[in-house]
């Protein structure tokens, strides 16, 4: 009697090969360390509290209106003259910090994860 031909999914499940990304997880492992994961859940974390940081300080930036400047008083009197306020310089700069420890938690997880 010929053998009966099974779908390629049930055959990866019931005879697992060495390329399946389950077979790297586990303390024998070279990449599956238990520190190795847990220092890939902390990336993981900054990476989204950083992600969170760059929606809000971009969304606090000044779009047709005055911004986040203007929330605090500077849209009033001579002070609206001078361009940029001490506010808005100091969100232009935690914008940029959080920009690249976004980048940086990126390159970071992709040689963790690659």
């Amino acid at each position: 009697m010929p053998k009966r031909w099974q779908p390629p999914l049930q055959q990866s499940l019931a005879k697992p090969d060495s390329a399946s990304p389950s077979s790297n997880i586990g303390p024998d492992s070279p990449k599956g360390s238990y520190f190795m994961q847990a220092l890939t859940v902390v990336i993981v974390v900054f990476h989204v509290i950083f992600s969170v940081a760059m929606i809000v300080l971009i969304l606090l930036h000044a779009g047709r209106g005055g911004g986040v400047g203007e929330m605090f008083g500077g849209g009033f009197g001579p002070s609206n003259m001078r361009g940029s306020t001490v506010v808005e310089r100091n969100l232009d700069r935690m914008t940029v910090a959080a920009g690249v420890l976004f980048a940086i938690s990126t390159v970071t997880l992709v040689f963790l994860l690659s």
